[in-house]
């Protein structure tokens, strides 16, 4: 009998277990959708990055000035004159001396630009007779140009031809006047009153007559 109640009690409490059991919620599984969203990475700054910009650099090459001939008169640069051999020439007073001639393969321009600043445009007779050969020196000085012409020196739009002597029209006289040594040492440039474009008159235009001597260039005559 006892174990009767026993069993019966047992009973009860698995009922009850059961009951228990079936009261609680299902658990079944939950999927979860994630929304996701992409973001871009900043940048390191704020401010949006300016376009490129592509700008066009000017350079101006400014050609140097020729550097103004030395305040010195040695002899070597600057040996006494010979004298013309058929009387006067209203260009020069002389020939220049054969010491230290060098031939020349052509007259530049810049030195022509030069030398005819220094001998015309200074006013000045020193700088003149640095400019030039002794040859030249009783002709000295020469009217300043700077004062007619308006301009402080001329340029190469000035120059109207560079020749040697035996091109030019005087190649027979600097062979009957100064021998055949100063007349193939020298160069002859023809200078315009003005730039050549705009002052072309062949009676205005002046020959300046140059040799090269121990590397300088000089200016023997100016016709």
């Amino acid at each position: 009998m006892a174990i009767s109640i026993q069993a019966k009690i047992i009973g009860v409490l698995f009922l009850v277990v059961l009951l228990a059991s079936a009261c609680q919620p299902v658990r079944t599984a939950t999927q979860t959708s994630v929304a996701v969203t992409e973001t871009a990475t900043p940048t390191s700054t704020s401010t949006p990055a300016p376009s490129a910009t592509l700008t066009a650099t000017i350079t101006l090459t400014v050609k140097p000035s020729p550097t103004s001939t030395p305040i010195e008169f040695p002899e070597e640069i600057y040996p006494p004159a010979l004298p013309l051999q058929f009387g006067a020439w209203q260009a020069t007073s002389g020939c220049p001396n054969y010491d230290g001639l060098q031939v020349a393969d052509d007259l530049p321009v810049d030195v022509v630009v030069q030398g005819v600043s220094e001998l015309l445009f200074t006013g000045n007779k020193t700088r003149e007779k640095a400019a030039s050969d002794s040859a030249l020196w009783p002709l000295l000085p020469f009217a300043d140009r700077a004062e007619t012409s308006g301009q402080s020196s001329m340029d190469e739009s000035w120059i109207d031809v560079v020749r040697t002597a035996s091109e030019s029209e005087f190649a027979q006289l600097l062979l009957n006047q100064c021998g055949e040594q100063v007349a193939a040492y020298t160069w002859v440039a023809k200078i315009c009153p003005g730039p050549c474009a705009t002052n072309a008159s062949e009676s205005l235009k002046d020959d300046l007559f140059f040799v090269k001597r121990n590397e300088r260039w000089l200016i023997w005559a100016l016709y």
